[in-house]
């Protein structure tokens, strides 16, 4: 009896380090993503708060951006492309915010809120 339950408790074991094995790419992943992606998010919210502190009572503006393409660089080039659009207009980009469910479930590639401040 006690050969058995030795043999349940190595049985537990080796399962259990089967699923350590396959997660750990996934939190290399995660954290990963928390260093490139959270520092960038921080600096942008930054800059946003400076600007609106410099110029208070700024008029503002918020454009829904549609993405077309799941591949991060093309997301990339049409939120430089959007960006440079509202520059030639007099806008200075601010922030980018998640945009709603209901509009971003439209498209596989969702959608992005920009925000525009005119100094």
């Amino acid at each position: 009896m006690a050969q058995l339950f030795s043999l349940g408790g190595l049985t537990r074991f080796m399962n259990i380090e089967r699923l350590i094995i396959m997660l750990w790419p996934l939190a290399i992943i995660i954290v990963g993503l928390a260093v490139v992606i959270l520092p960038r998010r921080i600096k942008m919210e930054r800059r946003a708060r400076k600007l609106m502190v410099e110029h208070p009572g700024a008029e503002q503006t918020t454009v829904f951006l549609q993405f077309h393409s799941v591949k991060w660089s093309e997301k990339q080039k049409a939120h430089e492309a959007m960006v440079a659009d509202m520059a030639a207009k007099g806008w200075t980009f601010l922030r980018a915010s998640e945009a709603s469910l209901l509009r971003t479930s439209i498209t596989w590639a969702g959608g992005v809120n920009m925000h525009f401040i005119r100094i």
